[in-house]
């Protein structure tokens, strides 16, 4: 199963919609900007995200169909997340996905490292390697890629529309898991600029086992708690 915290840290490479920047560093500075956004909302905000994952096995047998529908409400170092349904291979799972979840929140919470280190982030930017594509009639493209192999480093290509909004984002990991044979992430972006579904893809496969899998998560409700960092 696809850790919850990767796809979560995946929305924190989207851009918001905006004028469409003249120059790359105008662009990697709107980048870090939503960024930022996103930090204020995971410190004092909320909102509901409803994930579906569905894996099959090498013979392309469906293995495991889940749903949830989670709120998360953050306000400091508390987060709340309350699962208001779940499902498990077309059952009804909410009960034992609470149980889990108050489990987890007992835990107590530990700091860690980026999960995925960010290209606009201007701690990792002269990591990467950006290239700009013809407008083609649209907004653009913007291409990026690691100068150099770091951990958890990410290569992919950010989309914008006419009017210089970010729509689309595709990445995934320059060096992937062990045994992972395929790891795609897609952002689509709402015109409200906020990340409206995260798309994941992959494979895993060993010597005798193999999964390949399908996640979505939706996001709506988005409630940010306090202004946003400047």
């Amino acid at each position: 199963m696809i850790a919850r915290r990767l796809l979560l840290a995946a929305l924190l490479l989207v851009l918001a919609p905006g004028a469409f920047a003249a120059t790359l560093d105008e662009k990697l500075d709107e980048g870090w900007r939503v960024q930022r956004r996103w930090t204020t909302l995971a410190a004092n905000g909320s909102f509901v995200y409803a994930f579906s994952l569905k894996t099959w096995n090498g013979a392309g047998r469906l293995k495991e169909s889940i749903t949830r529908e989670i709120r998360l409400s953050n306000r400091g170092t508390t987060h709340d997340w309350t699962v208001l349904s779940a499902t498990k291979d077309g059952k009804d799972d909410t009960e034992a996905a609470r149980a889990e979840e108050r489990k987890r929140a007992a835990e107590p919470e530990t700091k860690r490292k980026d999960d995925l280190p960010s290209p606009f982030d201007p701690r990792f930017r002269n990591r990467y390697v950006f290239a700009e594509a013809p407008e083609n009639g649209a907004g653009g493209e913007l291409s990026f890629r690691p100068g150099a192999p770091f951990e958890n480093a990410l290569r992919g290509r950010a989309f914008f529309d006419g009017g210089g909004a970010l729509r689309r984002v595709e990445f995934t990991l320059d060096r992937r898991p062990a045994f992972t044979k395929r790891l795609d992430f897609t952002v689509l972006i709402a015109e409200n600029g906020y990340p409206e579904t995260v798309d994941t893809s992959g494979e895993i496969s060993l010597v005798v086992w193999k999964r390949k899998f399908e996640s979505r998560l939706v996001v709506r409700e988005i409630r940010p708690g306090g202004k946003e960092s400047p």
